[in-house]
């Protein structure tokens, strides 16, 4: 059993991604300044998220690659900020709307390749929003403008970059978005292809779950749902080995978040998680503990300064992250299991 979890906490023979990393923090930064111009501090937290995730796009892969996929998680990124300011607070629209997405984003993520990483990017990029809240009482048009501020900053910046920094990533070539955008509608019709039956395990799990949170308001149901979100994969064997990492680094985050607390003002913490979750993406290849620890300092530090005491001590997110792994196995590999080795041996290829 210790040789399991050693394992499965172990780093793998792979890069560091510092240049990412850089990218990525200096982004942030200039999409969260950029923001503040549009909005108040929650539109310029959306508008570093954007620029965050829409530099990385950029940047992660070539250019044939990366000037498309950061084009569609701008796009992605106004659309989902605006959608889940617009759905909050009402629970069978929030419910579908994450259904929607989850779905998509899997199927993209069960995909490989580039579209791997475009359904990645485009999950977190509206689960950010829906679970933090950063639009929260703010009109459609500030958020989505603050959005599309962070994003545009985004797509210039990874445009500047690429021309001075490689890509970490293999080329694809120039029609991987057409070729993507006609397998999926195929797919959609295909309930027997396992990328379809993945996109519909998160659909369902996160749908229900973010109903249940909005409906309710309660914090427990937000960060159950946060980790079905990270938990649901579409190996089942690999679903196992994430329950595993996100409660390992859902308790390392919250210790590491209690020691660089205790000095900091609110806007201190906001942009010391900012920099923690930066430098956790150097790791994503390298070890998912350390991505999971670093995401969990920023998402308790920043619904902890928007609003003061939603949070509760290790225990009960502990607690949490146990309830949310269960819920993942449960519906993904128990309720709506996998067809078989064919169906693993597809959705787990590598990207």
């Amino acid at each position: 059993m210790l040789e399991k979890l050693r394992a499965i906490l172990a780093s793998r023979d792979a890069p560091l991604l510092w240049k990412v990393s850089a990218i990525a923090g200096v982004g942030g930064a200039g999409g969260m300044a950029l923001g503040s111009l549009v909005g108040p501090p929650r539109l310029a937290l959306g508008a570093a998220v954007a620029a965050i995730f829409v530099a990385a796009a950029g940047t992660v892969l070539p250019r044939g690659s990366g000037r498309p996929a950061a084009a569609v998680v701008a796009i992605g990124a106004v659309v989902f900020a605006a959608l889940a300011a617009a759905v909050g607070g009402h629970p069978i629209a929030a419910g579908l709307a994450m259904a929607a997405v989850a779905f998509g984003s899997g199927v993209l993520a069960a995909s490989g390749g580039t579209a791997t990483l475009l359904g990645a990017l485009l999950a977190t990029a509206y689960v950010i929003p829906a679970a933090v809240g950063t639009g929260f009482d703010q009109p459609l048009w500030r958020v989505a403008a603050a959005a599309a501020v962070g994003a545009a900053w985004g797509m210039v910046f990874a445009r500047v970059v690429s021309h001075f920094v490689e890509a970490d990533s293999p080329a694809e070539g120039r029609n991987w978005a057409r070729r993507v955008v006609a397998e999926s509608a195929d797919l959609a019709r295909n309930l027997d292809d396992p990328r379809v039956r993945y996109g519909l395990r998160r659909g369902i799990a996160l749908g229900i779950g973010m109903a249940i949170y909005e409906r309710t308001g309660d914090r427990d149901a937000l960060w159950v749902m946060l980790t079905i979100f990270v938990v649901l994969q579409p190996e089942a064997r690999a679903a196992w080995a994430f329950a595993v990492v996100r409660t390992v680094g859902t308790f390392a985050g919250i210790l590491v978040l209690h020691l660089i607390a205790i000095p900091l003002s609110d806007t201190q913490l906001v942009i010391a998680a900012l920099i923690v979750l930066d430098l956790g993406l150097a790791w994503i290849l390298r070890n998912p503990a350390v991505l999971t620890m670093a995401t969990t300092v920023f998402a308790v530090a920043i619904t902890e300064v928007l609003a003061p005491g939603f949070t509760d001590p290790a225990g009960h997110r502990l607690a949490d992250t146990l309830v949310g792994a269960a819920i993942a196995i449960l519906v993904g590999y128990v309720i709506f299991p996998n067809r078989g080795r064919q169906e693993e041996e597809h959705a787990g290829s590598p990207a």
